[in-house]
């Protein structure tokens, strides 16, 4: 396995973005913790017309989440490929703190 990737393969995208993850890796400087120290995770709330069963999945699971423990579990993260193109800024509903046992 890559020394770029976590040990248990998965990535917790409530941390750290997998770009910065992988340059502080990469780096040897303490980027990682920097950036943890430095930022809020969150769950931009959006609208699309694009449909994705993944996302599609990560949501039921985020409600199941919250309904049933009060936070959002593993199986509620997913990661949005806007295929290169922004979220125009007229179409984010909402951004939530997340408690991520930081």
């Amino acid at each position: 396995m890559s020394n770029h990737l976590p040990r248990d393969g998965h990535h917790n995208y409530l941390t750290i973005p997998e770009i910065v993850a992988d340059v502080a890796r990469s780096c040897g400087v303490d980027l990682a913790q920097r950036f943890e120290d430095a930022t809020t995770p969150c769950v931009v709330k959006f609208r699309t017309t694009g449909v994705d069963t993944e996302i599609l999945h990560a949501g039921f699971w985020y409600i199941h989440g919250m309904l049933h423990d009060g936070k959002p579990g593993w199986l509620a993260q997913c990661d949005y490929d806007g295929r290169g193109k922004a979220v125009p800024p007229e179409d984010v509903v909402g951004v939530e703190l997340i408690d991520a046992g930081r």
